[in-house]
């Protein structure tokens, strides 16, 4: 059953958590570090009213590839997957590290994409091992590790 957005507790926290979008279209997943609901909703309006403001002000917030990164790492710095996210944060970097956020899209990773492909005879790693090609990763849903859409 999917959350529903806004505030809401996780087993494994004593604290509020945020999960909603945004007005400067921003996903916010994120702890509020608040163990009083009352203040959680006050961390989630302050948010979003600064949302707003910098949407009203004409503010873009992050420019560059390398800031969004330093912002990432930052703002998920409890995250327990965060050495895995840095993991494939350092694969894109060379391919992205001086580009404006709003230049990225899919004709600026094919390199990344091509790159990172299995080799057609090549043996995948971990839970992949039994799929031996390019086809195979396709049809099978995808390949995390070599970056190969499912179809």
């Amino acid at each position: 059953m999917a959350r529903e957005r806004g505030l809401y507790r996780r087993k494994d926290s004593r604290f509020w958590w945020i999960g909603l979008v945004l007005p400067d279209g921003r996903r916010v997943c994120q702890s509020t570090g608040c163990i009083n609901r009352t203040d959680a909703e006050s961390y989630a309006v302050r948010l979003k009213n600064e949302a707003i403001e910098a949407r009203q002000q004409g503010l873009l917030g992050i420019f560059v590839w390398q800031q969004a990164v330093v912002r990432y790492l930052e703002e998920f710095a409890d995250k327990r997957s965060l050495s895995d996210d840095k993991d494939h944060l350092k694969k894109l970097d060379p391919y992205l590290r001086s580009l404006k956020l709003e230049a990225i899209d899919m004709t600026v990773l094919q390199p990344f994409i091509r790159d990172h492909r299995c080799a057609a005879s090549g043996v995948h790693q971990g839970n992949h091992q039994r799929q031996s090609s390019q086809a195979d990763c396709r049809a099978g849903g995808g390949c995390t590790s070599c970056g190969i859409p499912g179809e």
